[in-house]
């Protein structure tokens, strides 16, 4: 039985403002900061576009809609990484009878026939977290695939460098992220999807941002003591005072259509005192594509996931109606003091158990960590225990029917991280514990082909099964007609 309920149906919004002109800012401040990630919307080709203040809020005036569509394929590409043609890393997933991963490959099968969306969750530590591995993974996806739309995005930075292809915002300073740092720092166990919340509890208070979309789903939550919000898009109020005042805790949702594939300058104001807690903004462009979602905590262990409420991860999961679950850990408590392996081995099982209770039909798939390695006297030794966590990892995954890849092994196992970090193109940083770029491009290229490998094979057995199958129809057929004549 489903726990978490949804209060109100999302709701479906047709603005008619979207049939007039472009909105721009009558109330003109001094012109804010450009972000750094402003260069991605000429990259879409967007004519004109200017960060305008209103208060502290973000507002965009944006130039005519024609300029302003979304490719139809692919992200725009991250800038190459010279000198990696000879770096090639042979990647395996171990899938018995590709049972772990059939229905991610079914769902690639259905957007690929033009029906569908197909939706990846990648968790894991920090080397998901800079969205350097994940970015490469969803531009190869969504240029082969189509591009379902950036996802669910936390609009309120947890980190500096957080940002996403396809999407700028601010927000005002009375906002707070939970989630992101130690679990004593945590205010509430209501952390949602991506395990991280923006928090703020006066009146007054504002996230705006500006993405190629057709459709907005904010994630919230109703509480004792919720506040007031109201929701803009282009210039227009069209949802007021809509309260998150509850007797219980429960996640709400609200959706907007905004009916036009587009760029939008969206915000969410809160209107009267009371907790507003803001898990994410899911935005889609509705078409068949791939959507693929980056949900990594730095610093983050595989545990901190039983920490979140489960009521709220089961409901947000369930929203969300992910294809393929990524779940990416162990470099950070690899190296704890305190690390029991026979006990982290169940605790992962258990949070994969979770995954597979709220979502049953997802595909699971385990991504061993990297080698890493610590400085002892004037060198480097990779950490002992790493195999022997690996390998719990291993043993939960195929227990719980997912599948399970290897980095560690592929890298060529103990030692590796030092090798990578003196190449003439350095895959590690000098760390030994995070890749670089061109690491992260390594990896995220064979893990995107191992994966193609698994689709394409399951694509060639349904094939040879649908051809089959009219043989054997036609000779029952004949046999039938046989029969007849006897």
């Amino acid at each position: 039985m489903w726990v978490a309920t949804v209060k109100r149906p999302s709701r479906t919004l047709l603005p008619t403002f979207l049939t007039r002109a472009p909105y721009r800012s009558p109330l003109l401040q001094p012109q804010l900061p450009v972000p750094h990630n402003l260069r991605v919307i000429s990259r879409l080709n967007i004519s004109a576009v200017r960060i305008l203040g209103l208060g502290t809020s973000l507002l965009l005036a944006i130039g005519p809609a024609s300029t302003m569509s979304a490719p139809r394929t692919g992200v725009v590409p991250a800038p190459g990484v010279a000198g990696l043609d000879g770096y090639r890393l042979s990647l395996r997933i171990e899938d018995p009878n590709d049972k772990g991963l059939s229905s991610f490959y079914r769902a690639l099968s259905q957007t690929a026939a033009g029906s569908g969306t197909t939706r990846v969750l990648h968790y894991g530590d920090s080397h998901v977290a800079s969205d350097l591995l994940t970015g490469e993974m969803r531009q190869k996806l969504q240029t082969r695939f189509g591009n379902g739309g950036p996802g669910l995005i936390l609009p309120v930075k947890p980190w500096p460098w957080y940002s996403r292809l396809g999407f700028i915002g601010t927000w005002t300073g009375g906002w707070k992220i939970d989630g992101a740092r130690d679990p004593e720092s945590w205010s509430s166990r209501n952390l949602g999807l991506a395990g991280l919340a923006a928090v703020v509890d006066r009146a007054g208070e504002s996230i705006a941002f500006a993405a190629c979309a057709e459709s907005f789903d904010f994630y919230l939550l109703e509480q004792p003591g919720g506040g007031t919000i109201s929701i803009w898009i282009d210039g227009e109020e069209i949802e007021r005072e809509i309260s998150l005042r509850s007797k219980a805790t429960i996640p709400f949702y609200l959706k907007i259509d905004s009916g036009a594939e587009t760029w939008h300058a969206v915000e969410l104001r809160t209107t009267r005192p009371g907790k507003v807690r803001v898990f994410g903004v899911d935005v889609r462009l509705e078409t068949p594509g791939v959507v693929y979602d980056e949900l990594g905590i730095n610093g983050a262990r595989a545990i901190r996931q039983l920490m979140w409420d489960r009521d709220l991860l089961r409901s947000n999961l369930q929203r969300t109606n992910p294809d393929l679950v990524i779940v990416a850990y162990g470099s950070n408590e690899v190296t704890d003091a305190d690390l029991d392996l026979g006990g982290y081995e169940m605790d992962f099982a258990e949070m994969l158990r979770r995954f597979r209770e709220a979502a049953p039909n997802t595909s699971l798939l385990v991504i061993g960590p990297p080698d890493r390695a610590i400085r002892s006297g004037l060198k480097w030794r990779s950490v002992e225990r790493l195999p022997s966590l690996i390998s719990a990892q291993r043993r939960a995954a195929l227990s719980a029917g997912a599948a399970f890849c290897n980095v560690f092994s592929a890298m060529g196992g103990a030692g590796s991280i030092n090798r990578w970090a003196g190449l003439t193109v350095p895959l590690s940083q000098q760390d030994r514990v995070h890749l670089t770029r061109a690491g992260y491009k390594v990896v995220a290229q064979a893990l995107y082909e191992a994966l193609m490998r698994g689709y394409e094979r399951m694509m060639r057995q349904e094939t040879g099964q649908m051809a089959r199958h009219p043989q054997e129809r036609s000779q029952t057929m004949d046999h039938s007609e046989k029969d007849k004549s006897r």
